[in-house]
């Protein structure tokens, strides 16, 4: 669960980044959301994007040291300005009780174009209630959607704190499917698990029966969580 003082963090961000008129738009705008606004935050939420601007974060090297330290294992490197706008939005909403939380949260994915979406399932591990957001993440994880799936899943450290087995497994496989790099999966080394261990070498199998490039970080992993005679077998001459 994030640090108590998240919002002034994130404000501290955006305020080097935005103009005085668009620092005043947030500020209002988060006033409302805190106030308990739906539709005030709804509207403030799908305008960010027109309003701050969609360059990079950028964070600089303290700012990287103290987002990391504020907020282990999320790697805001590929944020942009507009994310960490919404992301600021939905944090100001009043979350003592999940229920009304989750309830505004839906109302924010049923309207949310793609990257309103990447802002939400990126910033997973920053949100309250996070055995609440355990179905949601699923969403993102069974999208056909890419950029959804490297929300969720890469410099998110949400998944392996909070994710059970089963859907953990699923969200590595399908990394490896789809290209994204495992590299990136926060905790992925401590999720270590037979089951992982033998979904990802039954994949190489596949590849290689369909003569198929095994990327270099899929066999990366492999070869750290699998039994290395299975590895062997594989990959005759790596060990």
């Amino acid at each position: 669960m994030p640090r108590m003082d998240a919002g002034p963090i994130l404000d501290r961000l955006l305020a080097s980044r935005l103009g005085v008129d668009v620092q005043s738009w947030l500020t209002a705008a988060v006033r409302q959301s805190a106030a308990g606004q739906r539709t005030s935050l709804v509207l403030a939420f799908s305008s960010a994007g027109r309003r701050c601007g969609r360059a990079p974060l950028a964070l600089n090297a303290d700012e990287k040291l103290q987002f990391s330290e504020e907020f282990p294992g999320v790697d805001a490197s590929t944020w942009t300005v507009d994310q960490l706008a919404r992301l600021r939005l939905v944090l100001a909403w009043p979350a003592v009780e999940p229920a009304p939380f989750m309830a505004m949260l839906d109302d924010l994915f049923a309207a949310a174009a793609v990257e309103e979406a990447v802002a939400l399932y990126q910033g997973l591990a920053l949100l309250p209630h996070p055995t609440h957001l355990r179905e949601r993440a699923a969403v993102g994880i069974r999208s056909s959607l890419t950029p959804l799936l490297a929300a969720v899943a890469l410099g998110n450290s949400y998944p392996s704190a909070w994710l059970e087995e089963e859907p953990f497994c699923q969200m590595v496989l399908k990394c490896a499917f789809n290209g994204l790099a495992l590299e990136r999966i926060v905790g992925l080394d401590r999720r270590a698990c037979p089951r992982l261990a033998g979904m990802l070498t039954d994949f190489i199998r596949e590849r290689l029966a369909a003569k198929r490039v095994v990327a270099e970080d899929v066999w990366a992993v492999a070869e750290r969580l699998a039994d290395a005679a299975v590895i062997a077998q594989l990959r005759p001459g790596v060990r």
